[in-house]
């Protein structure tokens, strides 16, 4: 798709103007970046994946101020709106890493791993998160992901198993945004026939 094709015709089309975004973020031209993200919010200012990617393109550019409140807002909204993507908590993380806030990006990170994300490779490469990789923290949930344990599956049959919880639904959903959503959902329909 060209997607400066697709913005003349449609110059406040936030799927194209976040996809734009990010092809320019992994070229590094990181303010055009910030520009075409903050379009898109313009549309929708409250989607938590436009507020984490913008964040992490003003981490990258020294803009710490406005990352911070960028990721802070993405976690919030995600919360308030019931949007659980583990990509999004993902990019919280790494901004978190970039701005030397270790905890924050721990908590983010283990976030990520309870919604389904299980990207290794990115995990041990992403330049990212280079100031976590000698915390122990960051190398037992890196551990965990390595050993093949899928938390998201583990924690939706303990919610499954209780019916008191009312979190079938919201696991549900969850896993259908997840990296391995086939996956988690053939485990969340065992967990259902567990709890039934």
């Amino acid at each position: 798709m060209d997607l400066n094709r697709a913005l003349e015709l449609e110059p406040n089309w936030s799927f194209a103007l976040d996809n734009r975004g990010a092809a320019l973020s992994a070229l590094g031209r990181y303010e055009e970046a910030i520009a075409d993200y903050t379009r898109s919010l313009e549309e929708w200012p409250d989607d938590p994946a436009t507020l984490a990617s913008r964040a992490l393109a003003y981490a990258r550019v020294g803009k710490g101020q406005e990352a911070l409140a960028d990721a802070n807002r993405a976690v919030d909204e995600q919360d308030t709106e019931d949007l659980w993507d583990p990509g999004t908590m993902y990019d919280v993380a790494c901004v978190y890493a970039q701005l030397d806030a270790e905890a924050l990006a721990i908590d983010a990170l283990s976030n990520a791993l309870d919604l389904g994300f299980d990207d290794v490779d990115l995990l041990e490469n992403d330049p990212d998160l280079d100031k976590l990789r000698k915390s122990p923290q960051f190398r037992a949930l890196l551990r965990e992901v390595k050993g093949g344990q899928n938390r998201f599956v583990s924690v939706a049959h303990k919610a499954l198993a209780d019916p008191g919880t009312g979190c079938r639904m919201a696991w549900a959903s969850r896993a259908a945004s997840s990296p391995s959503a086939t996956w988690a959902m053939s485990g969340l329909n065992e967990g259902r026939s567990l709890a039934a």
